[in-house]
């Protein structure tokens, strides 16, 4: 397994940012979380939500994803997933038996100020927070093994288990529409904005009618009787009321690269004519 040391420099934070168009303080702390991810990338996990997203969008219109989410590759205890998680830096294991999610965190170092605060302390460092959903089995056919974190640190580009491009879309599409109309918080937007990048922006081309089958797989493990047909349209009102916000300043906070900000008009379109499209697939 590599190592940071000697990595976390000003002038190697220089030369990463300039290719990712991330502030330094923001490069470092990708790097620490692709580093996180590094060492638990041989366990027997699946890396989920946004920071998987991520890996499935072009530059540079990715965003960075503050923690790393996971599935189970197989059933566990939660005995086992703790014996696995002792050691490598990983601290507050805490257990919610209502959501089933283990949840840890890494102090990572910094050599820019970055003041956080952990079980009462202050500290100048990153934290890394890392969720393992212990109820959640994810199905072979969904697991794909992907190099990830492409154009961060090259040399050190790794594969790990994460649920597929088609996979993820379904998700974003229905957890997108918590509301019946847009909730100003930084969860419900970045979820929208996942949606965006991943229809226009994808790595590889999306199979739609995958997509379609895994909303209403994802529906049904909720133990929702919402139809897929209204939340898809959701989906889509939800994404048109963007158009309300657009604003450099807004969108900067959830580090949305530029370009998309510019094209925001024409990305949104685009995904309520593919959106629509799937919704004609329910009738």
């Amino acid at each position: 397994m590599y190592s940071l040391a000697g990595m976390l420099t000003d002038e190697r934070m220089e030369e990463i940012s300039e290719k990712t168009d991330y502030p330094k303080l923001q490069t470092e702390f990708l790097v620490w979380l692709m580093d996180t991810a590094h060492i638990l990338c041989d366990r027997e996990l699946v890396l989920k939500g946004g920071t998987a997203v991520q890996q499935f969008i072009k530059e540079p219109c990715r965003r960075i994803s503050m923690d790393l989410d996971y599935n189970l590759e197989r059933e566990m205890s939660l005995d086992e997933i703790k014996e696995f998680m002792d050691g490598d830096g990983f601290r507050g294991c805490r257990y919610n038996r209502f959501t089933k999610t283990l949840t840890y965190y890494r102090i990572a170092s910094t050599i820019y100020k970055s003041e956080t605060w952990f079980e009462g302390e202050k500290l100048n460092a990153h934290l890394i927070k890392i969720q393992i959903n212990s109820g959640i089995v994810s199905k072979k056919s969904d697991i794909v093994y992907l190099n990830t974190f492409p154009g961060i640190l090259d040399e050190y580009s790794f594969k790990q288990k994460i649920l597929s491009l088609e996979t993820l879309l379904a998700n974003k599409i229905v957890v997108s529409v918590k509301s019946d109309r847009l909730r100003v918080g930084r969860a419900h937007y970045k979820d929208l904005f996942d949606v965006l990048a991943l229809i226009n922006h994808p790595v590889r081309k999306i199979d739609y009618e995958q997509v379609y089958t895994n909303i209403i797989r994802d529906l049904r493990g909720r133990g929702s009787e919402i139809p897929v047909t209204d939340v898809i349209r959701s989906c889509t009102i939800n994404l048109l009321r963007l158009k309300e916000r657009k604003s450099e300043g807004f969108f900067s906070s959830y580090r949305v690269a530029r370009d998309m900000i510019k094209e925001l008009d024409t990305l949104i379109d685009n995904s309520k004519s593919i959106l629509e499209e799937l919704e004609s697939k329910c009738n």
